[in-house]
């Protein structure tokens, strides 16, 4: 039986040390494809939110103002 995948992760320990006690050491592969799934996840959402802010931001939103024909000596004076 598959173990949940966890959502918090405590900071007070080291990496080894999280990873240890949210996975079963003494079946690698399911805690290679946990792992996985979690990681698969976190960057499927963060796929979406930045889809998602992509389209809300206006189409010409860092767009220089200065059009093609501009010159700097123009924008000088």
């Amino acid at each position: 039986m598959a173990s949940p995948i966890p959502t918090t992760f405590a900071t007070d320990s080291t990496p080894q040390e999280s990873f240890a006690a949210h996975y079963d050491l003494d079946n690698p592969m399911e805690s290679v494809n946990s792992y996985s799934r979690l990681m698969h996840q976190h960057t499927k959402r963060q796929m979406d939110l930045a889809t998602r802010s992509s389209r809300r931001a206006p189409a010409d939103q860092g767009v220089s103002s200065m059009g093609c024909t501009d010159s700097v000596d123009n924008l000088q004076q």
